[in-house]
């Protein structure tokens, strides 16, 4: 049997999830399964010692571009996270701006000073 086979059901598993469409609703979810399958295929990953057949060196090659695509989406979903926090932050700073426009004014707006005695 190929050693390699349970490395190759878990990325596929992952390949899959981060296939789907993510959005604000179900990211939370998608980043637990995703965390768990990452977790699982590094348990099995860590079990594998050389030397490797033939067989298993292919089915190595072959996960390659699998893996350049779980990592080229898992930079989308947290460039997606790192975009949407930083709106979030630019949202709570718009929000206390409006309720209290003076309050980062640091010279004296509206003073006058009249010189005549």
């Amino acid at each position: 049997m190929n050693r390699l086979q349970p490395v190759q059901e878990v990325t596929e598993q992952l390949a899959t999830l981060l296939k789907q469409d993510v959005h604000a609703a179900n990211r939370e979810l998608v980043i637990e399964q995703a965390t768990e399958l990452i977790e699982k295929r590094g348990e099995h990953m860590t079990a594998l010692e050389p030397p490797f057949t033939e067989e298993e060196l292919a089915a190595g090659r072959a996960l390659i571009p699998v893996n350049t695509l779980i990592e080229k989406r898992m930079n989308e979903l947290f460039e997606s996270l790192k975009l949407e926090m930083k709106q979030l932050k630019q949202q709570k700073k718009s929000n206390r701006q409006y309720q209290n426009p003076y309050k980062d004014v640091a010279a004296m707006d509206g003073t006058y000073v009249d010189s005549k005695n």
